[in-house]
């Protein structure tokens, strides 16, 4: 996790949603903790150097968090606000200079925070970062132009993957190494043609040209 696809460095963000197993985190060179990301975190002995969120999940004592060792800062956000907690933890990453961005517990639970947290990759993206939505049965990458291509992801056995435009529409969009191949091709918003994708050599690999894309890599 120390480098990502922009070469930066990797920031792990827990979010409030339903909890999950968090692989991986440690080795990130920020954690930030979202409000009920919190718990996640503790339980499983990880302590985010930076906490925020408006604290109407988190119902602990925030003193006693800004005292827990490794913890450098706890940011209290209003409850009335237009960024959600988990936007405010990703402005905070890439104002401290992460363009390399990682997400747990942002996949289960609500439906209404898990598109939330689909237009929080999109943000990321314009911003000239990268997102990785992590969770035990499926990831999702969010990406724009600006990244160095082609890119390449190894073959997942037990896994399909679906390619979408976060964007009005993705151009240029060459893939290769898949069942159903690409070549210059333009992806819209509007129609979910990319789903559901096999790998039929030991990677794919994937380039285009403008816009905003989501890799999304499922279990089946």
């Amino acid at each position: 996790m120390g480098r990502g696809l922009v070469g930066g460095k990797t920031c792990a963000i827990i979010s409030g949603g339903e909890a999950t197993a968090l692989v991986g985190v440690e080795k990130a060179q920020l954690i930030i903790a979202c409000d009920g990301g919190v718990l996640p975190a503790l339980a499983q002995g990880i302590v985010s150097q930076v906490v925020i969120g408006d604290f109407d999940t988190y119902q602990g004592d925030l003193l006693e968090l800004r005292q827990l060792v490794g913890v450098q800062e706890v940011i209290k956000l209003p409850a009335d606000k237009d960024d959600t907690d988990t936007l405010a933890a990703v402005k905070y990453a890439l104002a401290s200079g992460y363009t390399d961005l990682v997400l747990y517990c942002a996949l289960g639970g609500r439906l209404d925070h898990l598109i939330a947290n689909l237009q929080v990759g999109a943000y990321v993206a314009s911003n000239g970062g990268v997102l990785r939505i992590w969770d035990p049965a499926q990831q999702v990458w969010c990406f724009g132009n600006d990244i160095e291509f082609p890119i390449v992801f190894p073959v997942q056995p037990g896994y399909s993957f679906s390619l979408f435009a976060l964007s009005d529409q993705v151009t240029g969009v060459t893939l290769q190494g898949a069942k159903y191949e690409l070549q210059q091709a333009t992806l819209h918003s509007t129609f979910p043609i990319g789903i559901s994708n096999q790998w039929v050599q030991d990677e794919i690999s994937l380039q285009f040209t403008t816009g905003i894309m989501a890799v999304v890599l499922s279990k089946l």
